[in-house]
């Protein structure tokens, strides 16, 4: 977690007025937004939040029926918070799974057009994210599986931040 404070106090001093945060289900997101990034002053938003406001649902088993239906009600309601935040953080995913339980990249225009100062990819690791996921939705998830979403998550942001030359950082969440 302190490498995660010393680099938003970095933030404090450069422009990054817009942060997406991702990473898996269970990594920590939240944790991490409570816990660092709103004592230094970031209205916090978890992309599902935007996306039910909108009135698109996802399964018990964060499953997405329609990931470009999913994304397009994220953007439209991603608009009425930047306009009303002046430090935003979006906690969200790179990929997501599908209704046939398939990894399921977001299309980089997705990110394109919610266009964040940069990208942070939050990892952890498997045994423990299985173990939180069991916890908090009494869901049991497979380590390969959890394995296998974490490699992909971490290919496609850096696929995403290469190609719209947005800055990614990559932290491993021990706590």
């Amino acid at each position: 977690m302190d490498r995660i404070c010393s680099f938003i106090e970095s933030f404090l001093i450069t422009d990054a007025s817009f942060i997406f945060l991702g990473g898996i289900h269970g990594v920590g997101k939240t944790t991490v937004c409570k816990s660092a990034f709103i004592p230094a002053g970031y209205r916090c938003v978890t992309a599902s939040s935007l996306i039910q406001a909108y009135g698109v649902r996802s399964d018990r088993n964060k499953r997405v029926k329609n990931v470009a239906d999913n994304q397009a009600a994220l953007i439209k309601q991603l608009v009425f918070e930047k306009r009303h935040h002046n430090q935003l953080l979006l906690d969200g995913h790179y990929c997501l799974i599908d209704n046939k339980n398939k990894f399921e990249p977001i299309d980089i225009d997705v990110f394109r057009r919610i266009n964040p100062s940069v990208f942070i990819l939050l990892k952890g690791c498997p045994y423990e994210i299985v173990r939180r996921l069991r916890s908090r939705d009494e869901k049991s998830w497979n380590k390969t599986f959890v394995e296998q979403f974490q490699k992909i998550e971490e290919q496609h942001a850096q696929y995403i931040s290469h190609e719209l030359n947005i800055p990614l950082r990559i932290f491993l969440n021990e706590d």
